[in-house]
């Protein structure tokens, strides 16, 4: 945006507009505000790589009319490592 606002205001050298300058502080505080999302985002990207996902089946007892039952169902585990 910044880049943009600089070319237009080359192009109209001369001319009372002001939205040149309005478009050149949007895109200033656009950069300025992705520096903590940036830093957020590797802090996260670390976090994201010790994580684990389980797949596996685990048995059940149940206990049914008059007879002891047991079957597999599926479960899936997610670790998230807090550092």
């Amino acid at each position: 945006m910044s880049v943009g606002a600089i070319f237009w205001s080359l192009d109209n050298l001369f001319s009372a507009d002001q939205g040149q300058g309005a478009l050149f502080i949007a895109g200033v505080c656009a950069m300025g505000g992705s520096i903590p999302l940036f830093i957020a985002s590797g802090r996260n990207k670390r976090i994201a790589n010790g994580m684990t996902f389980n797949f596996k089946a685990e048995k059940s007892y149940a206990f049914q009319s008059k007879r002891n039952g047991s079957g597999y169902y599926p479960t899936v585990s997610i670790t998230i490592p807090l550092k």
